[in-house]
């Protein structure tokens, strides 16, 4: 015997249902409008998280373990410029070794790191969560936005 095969189409999504007689297929058409449901949830999940990642720019990576990677040429950054782009989009903020690792992973080479942060702590453009993560405080979020600003005109040359 033949089995059936019923199509439902809206939208992007698509649902198939199969099944070997038609009692089988009328019992699974009932739950077409909770896994449409369950279908625009994850699409409007996707266009979230694809709307954010259109946010950051291009010079911006992220490792394994999602802590991000600069890729800007050394010359158009000062070590405390790229402290402040790392903490821009580390989502909980930094220890102060896990910045000196990803200014490694970023090719930049700053040995007095951990001065430049304790100024910018005294200045506050960076401040400590309570996690003991520097984060960067509103006025270090401005100067951040000027930095990125700075190299997506930079980039756009």
């Amino acid at each position: 015997m033949k089995g059936i095969r019923v199509v439902y189409r809206k939208g992007s999504s698509e649902v198939e249902i199969t099944g070997d007689n038609v009692n089988d297929v009328k019992e699974m058409i009932k739950y077409i409008p909770e896994i449409y449901l369950e279908l625009e949830k994850t699409e409007n999940r996707l266009a979230e998280l694809k709307s954010t990642l259109s946010l950051i720019p291009g010079f911006v990576k992220y490792d394994e373990d999602g802590k991000p990677i600069l890729s800007v040429r050394e010359e158009f950054l000062t070590s405390r410029e790229a402290i402040i782009l790392i903490l821009k989009f580390a989502e909980n903020g930094l220890k102060s070794s896990e910045i000196g690792e990803q200014l490694s992973k970023s090719g930049i080479v700053s040995v007095g790191y951990p001065s430049r942060l304790s100024e910018m702590l005294r200045e506050g453009i960076v401040t400590r969560n309570e996690l003991g993560n520097y984060v960067l405080t509103e006025k270090g979020k401005i100067i951040a936005d000027e930095i990125t600003t700075r190299l997506e005109e930079v980039a756009l040359r």
